[in-house]
Order: structure tokens, then C-alpha cells, then sequence
């Protein structure tokens, strides 16, 4: 294993411990006296001013920082758009809004304790978080004190849900702790999903703005982490269930230029779920347009007119395709082999990819948010169906 690997692996090993990890008052108070209560920074998107991770860690956190142009009007289903707004003020005390999305339904299983329902909660994207189309930001924590050398490796992680569901503001992805335990630069991205992320429509010249946003983000990272005391030759891409599915693909979508030095994928590869055939998902498409009353020979235009709440609305009547699995079927809207950014899983073995360190990995019980809800339907699943 490389020097390198090793140090990924250490990041992953160390993430239980970071967060859970509690500060002492004396860190605390030498935290509070090592800067001023905010920090401004300079970027492309304008001067972010940050302040200390509210939680007895020795970190800055920076929230809701936009990457990209509001994907709204003529910009819904199309590619991101680069942001350059280097005069404004931005004041980075809060998350942006979740992407939008249809949480999932709450576990019936009986006797579920508070505390389980409301993990649950934030991990199906069920918490009652703020959602609008005006979602792509990113979120920045990095340890203390602030000094300009030496440079901090980057960790910039991509959520799970399928592609359907996700978001940054949860406990699950707060990254102050893990930057001060791990003395590195922690970012979690907000990307487009469903319909929004993934409309898989004839009718549009490009496929799949969610991945797209994904790269967006790294790139904005790549221009920017410098001003943040962090070092743009040491990103590390990570991410969790369709988040590393993101992360495996990357290795193929961007083989000539990565820009990050490795890949850490967390119970997801590229092959770990089945997509949908393009028929099914132009149909889809085309349901989602009827139900909207945007039936048109193209119907593109008509529906970047729609208010997002009522096409979220839409897309979510609609059924997944049936899978191998009694407990999961394929979400109606999924990223679209399109030889670009996504490849299908027959394609794979014979493209090229990058050359860089991949880390994968799963987690223990990696199956038990499933059998929890098939057991309470009287289903004992197989190992296939999980």
C-alpha cells in the first residue's frame, strides 16, 4: 500500500473517532483567542466570511457557499454554469438549500426509539430541511489555527440517496471534527437530483447536470482551496453509496484530467446498481411532461417554466422499474449512459481510466437499513436482494 493509501485509509478509520470526538474547554479557549470570531476569505464567488465551528472544535466552517450559477429557467436540466461574482459579500453562516427532493417514507418497524426515527430522519433526507432549485453550494471546514504553510490535503465528499434523495445539512456530514482531528480541509457538495439531476430526455444536448455539478464543484475547489489554507495538488474525492458510484465513475469520466490525487469509495462502486434502459427513462420523462401539461413535440421549454415544488411533484408519482430485489427497484430518474460522464457496466472493462489511488470500502451492518423495514413486512431478503 502506498504512503498515500495508507493516509486515505487513515481518514476513513479516523471518521467514527472525529466525530465523536469532544474538545476540552482549554482547546476551546485557545481556539476562540487564535483568530477573531470571523474570517473573511476571497474567492471567485466573492468575499465568504466564515466563523468557528459552533461545536468545541478547533475549526473554521464556512456554509453555503455557491459554485455555480442558480440552475433556474433556461439553466434547469442543463450543464452548470460557471459562477464569477468576486465583489460580493457573502456571509457563509448558514447551509444552502437541499437540492430539491422527495424524502423518504418514515420506517414503520416497531418499536423504533426517538432516537433511531430521527437518524433515520436525517439519513433518508426526511428532517424538514429548506429545499429550492437554487441549491448548489458547498460547504468548508478547516482546521485552526489559520496559517498560510503548510498546505492542508483536501477531502471533498459526495452524499448518497440514490440519486433521488441527499443533502449537506445533517449531523451525518458536519466536518469541523474530522478537520481538526485530521488536521485537513473537509467539503461536502450539494449536487441535483431526480428529475433535476437526471432527466434523461431526448430532448436535451446534454445528459446528467447532477454529475456535472459534481465536477463543478471539484473544479471551484481546485481554483479557490488555496485562499483556504488548503492544497489543490491534494484533493481527495470521497463519497458514500451513489456518492461513491460518483467517485468510481470519476475515475473514467475525467481518466485525462481528475484533478484530484485519489478516490475513496464508501459501499458504492460504478457497478453497484443497475441502470435504467434509455427507453424507460425518456418515458419517464415524457410522463413527468404530460402530468404538467407540457406534452409538446419538445416539451423542454415548456417545463423549465413549471414551478420546481410542482415538477418534483410529478416526478415523484412516478414508479420505480422493478429489480432483481423485492426491497429496492431502479429510481425513475438515474444518471444516463451517455460515454461522457457515466458509462454502462458492460463498457467499463474496456475504457481507460485515471491513474490514481482508489480506496473502497464498506460498512459493518452494511445492509441493515434494509433488513430493518423488510423484516417489519414479514420479508427475510437474500443476500442477492441486498
Amino acid at each position: 500500500m502506498t504512503e498515500q493509501s495508507q493516509n486515505m485509509l487513515l481518514i476513513v478509520l479516523s471518521f467514527k473517532l472525529a466525530t465523536t470526538a469532544v474538545a476540552t474547554t482549554v482547546q476551546s479557549l485557545s481556539c476562540q483567542s487564535a483568530i477573531a470570531q470571523d474570517v473573511q476569505v476571497k474567492t471567485t464567488s466573492g468575499l465568504i466570511t466564515g466563523h468557528l465551528f459552533p461545536d468545541a472544535s478547533c475549526a473554521l466552517e464556512f456554509l453555503g457557499i455557491p459554485y455555480a450559477k442558480p440552475p433556474l429557467g433556461d439553466l434547469r436540466f442543463a450543464p452548470p454554469q460557471r459562477l464569477l461574482t468576486p465583489d460580493l459579500s457573502r456571509n457563509a453562516s448558514s447551509f444552502g438549500y437541499d437540492c430539491p427532493l422527495s424524502p423518504s417514507k418514515p420506517s414503520n418497524y416497531p418499536g423504533l426509539t426517538p432516537q433511531a426515527q430521527r437518524i433515520i430522519n436525517f439519513f433518508a433526507s426526511a428532517a424538514g430541511t429548506p429545499q429550492n432549485e437554487d441549491c448548489l453550494t458547498l460547504n468548508i471546514w478547516s482546521p485552526l489555527p489559520p496559517q498560510p504553510q503548510p498546505l492542508k490535503p483536501v477531502l471533498i465528499f459526495f452524499y448518497g440517496g440514490r440519486f433521488t434523495i441527499g443533502n449537506t445539512n445533517t449531523p451525518f456530514y458536519h466536518g469541523g471534527r474530522l478537520a481538526s482531528a485530521q488536521d485537513i480541509i473537509v467539503i461536502t457538495v450539494n449536487y441535483r437530483l431526480n428529475i433535476f439531476g437526471f432527466p434523461g430526455s431526448s430532448h436535451l444536448p446534454f445528459q446528467n447536470p447532477g454529475l456535472r455539478d459534481q465536477r463543478a464543484a471539484v473544479e471551484w475547489v481546485r481554483d479557490n482551496i488555496l485562499f483556504f489554507g488548503g492544497d489543490p495538488s491534494k484533493i481527495t474525492l470521497a463519497g458514500q453509496s451513489s456518492g461513491a458510484v460518483s467517485v468510481d465513475n470519476w475515475a473514467y469520466a475525467y481518466h485525462g484530467d481528475p484533478i484530484v490525487r485519489g478516490l475513496i469509495a464508501h459501499s458504492g462502486t460504478a457497478l453497484s446498481f443497475p441502470s435504467n434502459a434509455k427507453s424507460v427513462q425518456q418515458s419517464n420523462f415524457e410522463a413527468v411532461a404530460s402530468l404538467v401539461n407540457c406534452s409538446l413535440p419538445n416539451p423542454i421549454t415548456c417545463m423549465r417554466a413549471v414551478p420546481w415544488t410542482t415538477l418534483l411533484s410529478a416526478a415523484s408519482s412516478i414508479k420505480p422499474a422493478k429489480s432483481s430485489s423485492r426491497l429496492r427497484g431502479i429510481p425513475p430518474f438515474w444518471p444516463a449512459p451517455d460515454n461522457i460522464t457515466f458509462f454502462a457496466a458492460d463498457e467499463l472493462a474496456g475504457l481507460p481510466l485515471a491513474r490514481i489511488p482508489v480506496l473502497l470500502g464498506s460498512a459493518d451492518n452494511e445492509a441493515g437499513y434494509y433488513r430493518v423495514p423488510a423484516y417489519a413486512q414479514i420479508i427475510t431478503p437474500t443476500v442477492e436482494e441486498l
